[in-house]
Parts: C-alpha cells; structure tokens; sequence
C-alpha cells in the first residue's frame, strides 16, 4: 500500500513568498520521502476556500478544505505561530 501525506499549510503569505512553516514542512517531508511516503504540500491561502456549509459558494470557491483531500491520505496541518 502506497502511503500518501498531505500537508496543509496554513501560513498568511501566498506563493511565491517565503514562509516559515513551508520551510518546516520541508524538513518533514525530506524524513518521509526515504521511507516510501509521497509528499504533497498545498497552501490554503493560494485557494479560495468560503466561509460557511453551502455545498455551492459561487464563484470557483471550495467550500471546504475537505473538497482537496483524499480518504487515503495522511494529513499533517502545521499551523505558523503556534507554539
């Protein structure tokens, strides 16, 4: 069985700029990927993710963060700040 992870990263700076908690992720991810885990990072405030349970928000949003997540994935969710 293929392992996956999906990192959520939940930093305030959109790509291409640097951030802290994607320099953290890719720390973990350079110790997953040896062992047979594929690594995928996404960014949440590159998408525009809506506010609120409507299954529709109108205008390309993903009504929820769910909606990029597959079953069969670990997930791991650094959140910049937190200490």
């Amino acid at each position: 069985m293929e392992l996956k992870a999906l990192f959520l990263n939940c930093t305030l700076k959109k790509s291409p700029e640097i951030s802290n908690t994607q320099a953290l992720i890719d720390k973990v991810a350079a110790l997953m990927t040896p062992m047979g885990v594929e690594c995928e990072t996404v960014r949440l405030v590159d998408y525009k993710i809506a506010f609120g349970t409507e299954s529709d928000m109108g205008d390309g949003a993903v009504s929820e963060p769910g909606d990029l997540v597959q079953v069969d994935t670990l997930n791991v969710r650094p959140l910049p700040g937190v200490a």
